[in-house]
C-alpha cells in the first residue's frame, strides 16, 4: 500500500503497523486496529510518500520507520 503526499505527522491508528505489534487470533497473526482485528499478510508493505521539499519528523515518527530521502529531478530521469 502507497500512502502518497503525507505530511509530517502519522496518524496514532496505524502505530500497531508501523511497531508491527501483532496478536494471534485464532492461529494467525493479526494487527489490531481500534475495535478491529486484521489479519496479517507477509507480503504486505506500507509505504507514505511526500512531497515536501525539507520534511522534518518527530523522534516519535522516526522510531517507528524506515526514512529514504531522496529526490527525483527531470534531468535525472532523462538520464
Amino acid at each position: 500500500v502507497i500512502v502518497e503526499k503525507t505530511g509530517e505527522d502519522v496518524d496514532s491508528i496505524l502505530d500497531p503497523i508501523l511497531l508491527r505489534q501483532t496478536v494471534k487470533e485464532s492461529g494467525s497473526l493479526c494487527y489490531k486496529l481500534g475495535d478491529s482485528l486484521v489479519p496479517l499478510h507477509t507480503d504486505f508493505r506500507l509505504i507514505f510518500t511526500t512531497d515536501l521539499t525539507s520534511p522534518h519528523y518527530l523522534p516519535e515518527v522516526c522510531v517507528k520507520v524506515t526514512l529514504l530521502a531522496f529526490m527525483i529531478t527531470p534531468e535525472g530521469l532523462n538520464e
